[in-house]
């Protein structure tokens, strides 16, 4: 029951409750699909915490922000049928425009964490669906953030991919139509980053897993737009940077279709190794060289897989140093939806 629900704040290092608070029950007595959608999010004010929640995603929305002791420092209601795009699987926090304050995406809207105020929303006079990739990078030329966006409602609205600046306005766009459900981008040079999306036709869920259809593979330098061909079958795969070099190995770690092999591929699809099975986490979360793998098993049995020859350069150990990359750098798994974000 929604009005059970609580927002606690633990001590971290006692996981000592140190408060608890009512979570806002808004869209309690709407669809479930809305109802049980629910996001804590955090960022930066000037170098303040701002603690962010959020209730709905398809339907009615509504946003908060805390100050540290708690108290509101705004709310920001997004009526079902209001202009503009609904929410999205991910939502990352990012410093945009580069002023201090932290912007948080939510979906393809832009909202500074300060004040609340929408800075953009990217094709407002056009879409109003659902984007499930939001991915904010750095242009490798100019090092200003961009934004790479999948979408997944409303599958008739051109472009489906898309890559923003930093100010919503559109740089390229592709496919016209269709359902885009998985995606990633990737370094697998210095010059520059491949972004990939797959279109699936359909998408069944059953005890076993989420069983996807007739997925096509679309594939891009993500700064011109430019189509590419990926030298191997990207479903199921996450980019991870294993070795410590700056650019990504993959591991086949999500469940859709329900088997995972959790093979390790190079930027060729070469086969390095595996991992055994399904990835819960793929990011720098342990003190050493590279970044992990964390796995989990059918009897229940969690692990971490390293590459013991891994050293960091200087690019990768300056990605590690981004406050996004802190800030982000995770799997976010909402229902059975698994992203990732991270400094690309």
């Amino acid at each position: 029951a929604i009005s059970k629900y609580r927002l606690e704040r633990v001590e971290s290092s006692t996981g000592k409750t140190t408060g608890q608070w009512i979570w806002p029950g808004y869209n309690s007595e709407g669809p479930m699909s809305n109802a049980f959608r629910n996001f804590i999010a955090g960022g930066y004010v000037k170098g303040k915490p701002v603690l962010l929640t959020a209730q709905g995603l398809y339907q009615d929305m509504y946003l908060q922000a805390w100050n540290p002791d708690m108290s509101l420092r705004w709310e920001l209601e997004i009526a079902e049928g209001s202009r503009g795009a609904r929410g999205s699987h991910m939502h990352p926090v990012v410093d945009l425009n580069e002023d201090g304050v932290d912007e948080w995406m939510w979906g393809e809207r832009c909202i500074e964490i300060d004040g609340g105020s929408e800075l953009f929303c990217a094709d407002d006079d056009t879409y109003s669906g659902h984007s499930d990739i939001i991915q904010p990078f750095r242009d490798v030329d100019t090092g200003k953030w961009m934004l790479f966006v999948t979408r997944e409602k409303q599958s008739v609205v051109p472009p489906r991919v898309a890559v923003y600046d930093a100010g919503g306005k559109r740089i390229w766009g592709d496919v016209d139509k269709g359902h885009m459900h998985i995606g990633w981008m990737a370094r697998f040079t210095p010059e520059k980053r491949t972004a990939m999306a797959i279109r699936v036709a359909s998408q069944v869920q059953t005890k076993k897993a989420r069983m996807i259809g007739e997925r096509e593979v679309f594939a891009y330098d993500v700064a011109t737009g430019q189509p590419e061909n990926l030298p191997f079958d990207p479903f199921q795969t996450i980019p991870v940077d294993l070795n410590g070099d700056g650019l990504h190995e993959l591991v086949r770690g999500t469940r859709h279709d329900g088997n995972c092999s959790g093979e390790v591929l190079d930027g060729m699809g070469r086969t390095l190794g595996t991992v055994g099975g399904p990835v819960l986490m793929a990011s720098k979360f342990l003190d050493r060289p590279g970044e992990q793998v964390m796995t989990y098993s059918r009897e229940g049995t969690i692990r971490i897989w390293v590459d013991d020859s891994a050293a960091d350069t200087e690019k990768a150990l300056a990605r590690y140093n981004e406050p996004f990359y802190r800030l982000n750098q995770r799997f976010t798994i909402c229902g059975n939806h698994l992203h990732v974000l991270g400094g690309i």
